[in-house]
């Protein structure tokens, strides 16, 4: 409000008008973060205890609070703000800013902590750090650190699965003992996936404490440190950890509580009492044990969403790790609300923090409606009680605009269609999977291409583009009924194929969509380049 009016003022003797200027000027003062200069009721003490996450939003006269109970709190405040105002980080690539005249100041306080504390995403859709934090995520997929520009410098590490990090296998020469035991056998270590250790064996766990401990002092802004079982099915059945599980209703996990109670005490014991310890329930120990509770400074990640109830009477923190839908990135698949529905449950459960992979490793790009799938799931993390199809309906109004309209209608009809879960064989394409009704996706792309040819170009005919390709993809493949013939004299395929005109320009519209918007992988640890893809050459 100053520099306007310094600028009228300005304008006017550069014009060398002699007019005396009376500028009234209302100032807003926006404050971000607390400060001994404010008024009274918008002093950090007049708020008492504070969460770690607690935003504040508060007016005061001519004055609008921004605060938190850590920095990190007041940029929660700030988006927050942002937030209300319109403002949507609807992809890492397109933020919605809305053009308005006026902006609404709250009329009375408002203070929010987040009920999830822990909210991690693997999302897919190449976020980046700005975006993980405008949308409330507390960390970068696996648990790194945000960095001190978004408040956070906390990772976990060193993995979940830390046994072949932190035990070398050269040490099984001198214990060959220390190795589970399958079928009477000792299994030795080839890979991280074909070995683990004897946890029934006091002397096995203190050595791997050990290790972690000294891994620990390494690493003094690790605050979670991991100690877990290899990222494998086999657990030892030697008579030792036999014992071990009977004494505790049968459960293999029951080794694997042990281990991290002992690991948490090594971190009172050591005077590291910024640490807690962290194990996953995974596989052979998704189970959890009879009669025994996990310390107040340790955590246990449940990769099983169905037993975070039961966990409960072991844990205090619960992490969930709810997996993606499946490992084919470009079919459809009912799980939208299936997977929001999945959170909302593990967080009712009790869980304190959440895990949730949308798609892809490292910097994979793509998968069907990611972007939509990355950001209601972040809304959900950050108010797990918040209406699902009306986050649904915010982000398809804001990310495809006029088209809007025909991608919900192409959600409502395969979440209303494709509800069998694979028990139907619909089709007998080997590439799609058996739950998607052909029917519905020849309807789906005549829906998206009739809007797609009517809205303009720019973000919102890109963004549609995108959302065409799993029933591009899908419907392409169906035509597919066996595998062809190679034919040497014309280095070509013959393609067994049905209604082959109209697939061939699905693959080509398909392809030409995956290069628009860079898509890189065609599944889980399958990458790929879009422009070597034929597609335009088969078909017809």
């Amino acid at each position: 409000a100053w520099a306007f009016a310094l600028a009228i003022m300005a304008g006017a003797l550069a014009a060398r008008k002699r007019i005396a200027w009376w500028v009234l000027v209302v100032i807003l003062v926006v404050a971000v973060g607390f400060d001994n200069r404010l008024p009274l009721p918008l002093r950090r003490s007049a708020f008492g205890k504070l969460d770690d996450q607690e935003l504040v939003i508060k007016p005061a006269g001519n004055t609008l609070l921004l605060a938190g109970g850590t920095p990190q709190a007041t940029l929660y405040a700030v988006y927050e703000f942002l937030h209300r105002l319109g403002v949507r980080w609807y992809s890492p690539e397109y933020t919605k800013t809305p053009k308005a005249r006026d902006i609404a100041i709250p009329p009375e306080t408002i203070c929010y902590s987040p009920p999830v504390t822990g909210r991690t995403l693997n999302a897919g859709n190449r976020a980046t750090k700005a975006w993980l934090a405008r949308n409330r995520l507390t960390t970068v997929a696996h648990w790194g650190a945000l960095g001190h520009r978004y408040g956070t410098t906390e990772r976990e590490g060193p993995d979940m699965h830390t046994v072949y990090r932190l035990v070398p296998k050269a040490i099984f020469k001198e214990h060959p003992d220390w190795l589970c035991m399958v079928d009477g056998k000792r299994v030795s270590p080839v890979n991280q996936n074909t070995w683990d250790l004897c946890y029934g064996n006091p002397a096995v766990r203190k050595y791997f404490v050990d290790r972690t401990i000294s891994w620990a002092r390494q690493h003094p802004e690790v605050k979670t440190v991991w100690i877990g079982q290899n990222d494998s099915p086999m657990y030892c059945t030697c008579e030792q950890c036999q014992q071990f599980y009977a004494a505790h209703g049968g459960k293999a996990s029951s080794v694997i509580v042990q281990l991290v109670n002992e690991l948490a005490d090594a971190f009172v014991r050591h005077g590291m009492v910024d640490r807690r310890a962290k194990t996953l329930a995974y596989g052979w120990s998704a189970e959890p044990p009879k009669g025994m509770v996990l310390r107040d400074n340790a955590i246990v990640c449940v990769c099983k969403s169905d037993s975070v109830a039961a966990w409960r009477t072991v844990a205090s923190n619960i992490d969930v790790y709810i997996y993606g839908s499946h490992s084919d990135y470009w079919s459809p698949t009912p799980s939208i609300y299936i997977k929001a529905q999945e959170l909302k449950q593990t967080w009712q459960d009790g869980a304190t923090e959440l895990f949730r992979a949308i798609s892809g490793y490292g910097n994979t790009r793509g998968s069907d409606l990611v972007h939509l799938r990355a950001w209601l799931t972040a809304r959900l993390l950050w108010d797990p009680s918040s209406d699902t199809q009306a986050l649904i309906e915010d982000f398809c109004q804001g990310y495809y605009g006029p088209a809007a309209g025909a991608v919900l209608e192409s959600i409502r009809l395969r979440h209303e269609r494709f509800t069998d879960g694979g028990k139907q064989q619909r089709h007998t394409s080997q590439v799609v999977p058996s739950f998607v009704d052909p029917p519905t996706v020849r309807q789906i792309n005549q829906l998206l291409g009739k809007a797609y040819d009517s809205t303009p170009a720019g973000p919102y005919r890109k963004h549609l583009g995108m959302a065409r390709i799993p029933y591009l993809w899908t419907d392409f493949w169906l035509g597919y009924q066996k595998l062809g013939a190679y034919d040497p004299a014309t280095s070509s395929w013959s393609v067994a194929m049905q209604d082959g005109e109209i697939r061939n320009q699905y693959g080509k519209l398909a392809k030409q969509f995956m290069v628009e918007n860079d898509v890189n992988a065609l599944g889980e640890r399958k990458v790929i380049d879009p422009n070597d893809l034929a597609l335009e050459k088969m078909g017809i």
